[in-house]
């Protein structure tokens, strides 16, 4: 049973582009995170090395100003993370749009095809993702319309029950 669910071959790499574009995204959310903290870390250490130095000596003020100034550090890893996560998402929603455009755009050609028997193409922009899936709409779009020329009969389109 277990092998024969590996020995299957899949292909989970389908439309390049379009798959690579988010993955890239969140690889460059989890470096810039990754640098933010790297970067906090540092700068721990260099105030731990001071921390050490002052502990030695008693000096309760330089005590204060460490937790001062780690808080501070800390509160500062958190801002630079939430604004790289709203940043994240901002291209998120952008990229969404590419896809979630071109479907709202067949289902309304589509709907509109049904509706009013027209044969209206399906037109999207240029950086739109789906360009294979809208070519093979006008595709069809472009046979019912021969069809229906070639028929003299209303019916040559069939309309599905809802």
């Amino acid at each position: 049973m277990i092998a024969a669910l590996f020995s299957k071959r899949r292909r989970y790499i389908i439309d390049k582009k379009m798959q690579m574009q988010p993955v890239r995204s969140i690889l460059a959310q989890g470096l810039l995170l990754g640098i933010g903290f790297l970067i906090t870390i540092y700068i721990v250490g260099q105030k731990f090395t001071g921390f050490f130095e002052t502990f030695v000596t008693g000096d309760d003020s330089a005590r204060v100003n460490f937790f001062r100034d780690i808080n501070f550090v800390f509160l500062g890893y958190f801002g630079y993370s939430f604004l790289v996560m709203i940043v994240t998402s901002y291209f998120s929603v952008v990229f969404t749009n590419k896809i979630a455009g071109p479907v709202f755009n067949m289902l309304r050609v589509l709907e509109k095809n049904e509706t009013e028997g027209s044969f209206d193409v399906v037109r999207l922009r240029k950086d739109d993702l789906l360009q294979n899936l809208a070519e093979k709409i006008n595709v069809l779009i472009e046979i019912s319309k021969k069809a229906k020329g070639s028929s003299s009969s209303a019916s040559a389109i069939p309309k599905l029950d809802k």
